[in-house]
């Protein structure tokens, strides 16, 4: 879904733990703010998805819970 190929990102694999992918850059449009680049991970898990506190702690997130809206603006 983000366009990530998996085959040039640093692959690690732990015993015991979900193998995952380093990501060093990816690109997401999110919205009421311009495009933004973060590190990413990929998991070989099932779930919807974490975004990670790196990239949460840019922007100022307002959840509307009733209506399915977010609304974002920079941080700093």
């Amino acid at each position: 879904m983000l366009g990530v190929d998996l085959a040039t990102a640093e692959h690690h694999a732990d015993e015991g733990k979900p193998e995952w992918w380093g990501i060093e850059q990816v690109s997401l449009k999110l919205p009421g703010v311009p495009a933004v680049t973060t590190k990413a991970k990929a998991m070989d898990i099932i779930y919807d998805g974490n975004i990670g506190a790196p990239l949460m702690e840019r922007f100022i997130w307002t959840l509307d819970l009733p209506n399915q809206r977010l609304a974002l603006e920079p941080s700093d």
